[in-house]
């Protein structure tokens, strides 16, 4: 019986372990160690009110197109796991997540006050901006454009993404390589 039940114990941690894992590559993109889109919807159909103001942040590489034709896709690649890790240095409450959006767009939710979340998002660009991306005998430059608008307990999620979005289409139209905030 003692068998049986070690045998039993053994396959149902195998069990748990491959259930984890599933649930991980899921829940996450596999080369910024990100949320994925299906991942970050969830986590938006269940975002409450937090104790603090919040924002949800559209981040858009500049010129990402450019960065592939003249370095290959590895090259953007490396520069997409560069964003990542630049973007984890935002988050400010263990509540902040981030979610790679679509091809090299990003969605943040931050909180805190407005003052200490857009600190963040130009400390952000400024690293940014400042950082050389070694990829094999080159150095790559990148930035990113910042849409920002704050959840309102009177609007759908829907319509903050939208707001976020087009916060972020108004920072690429103003020149790119900007914050702007709704």
């Amino acid at each position: 019986m003692g068998q049986l039940m070690r045998s039993i114990g053994y396959t149902l941690n195998s069990l748990d372990r491959r259930f984890q894992e599933l649930e991980s590559v899921s829940s996450y993109d596999f080369l910024t160690d990100l949320h994925n889109r299906r991942s970050a919807k969830s986590k938006l159909n269940n975002h409450k009110p937090h104790t603090t103001q919040s924002f949800m942040i559209m981040v858009d590489l500049d010129n990402f197109k450019s960065v592939n034709d003249c370095y290959g896709h590895f090259a953007g690649d490396v520069i997409l796991k560069d964003l990542s890790e630049q973007i984890k240095t935002c988050f400010i409450t263990p509540d902040d997540w981030a979610a790679r959006w679509g091809g090299d767009e990003f969605l943040l939710v931050l909180h805190g006050s407005e003052q200490t979340v857009l600190q963040q998002l130009y400390s952000l660009q400024d690293n940014i901006n400042q950082k050389q991306v070694p990829f094999e005998q080159h150095s790559i430059n990148y930035s990113v454009s910042i849409g920002v608008t704050e959840f309102k307990e009177n609007m759908s999620r829907q319509e903050t993404l939208k707001q976020a979005d087009q916060a972020l289409l108004t920072a690429k139209r103003n020149g790119k390589n900007q914050l702007f905030k709704d």
